[in-house]
């Protein structure tokens, strides 16, 4: 079972690097297509980045405990 739970986690963990990456595309794109750094869909995918970015790092630290690395 735990092996199971550490795939899933494992799946999750790599899916969010890729939405956190994609959604650091989006700004960059953003900033080249000359959007300030306050604009609102600017803020908007921060927000979004940093909270994918928090939920990630709490996986990964589930992921270190089930792992025994931790």
């Amino acid at each position: 079972m735990a092996k199971i739970k550490m795939w899933m986690l494992a799946s999750l963990i790599e899916w969010n690097w890729k939405r956190i990456r994609r959604n650091r595309s989006r700004m960059e794109a953003l900033f080249e297509a000359g959007a300030r750094h306050t604009s609102p869909a600017l803020a908007r995918l921060d927000g979004r980045t940093a909270e994918i970015g928090y939920r990630t790092r709490l996986l990964e630290r589930t992921y270190r405990i089930l792992a025994g690395l931790d």
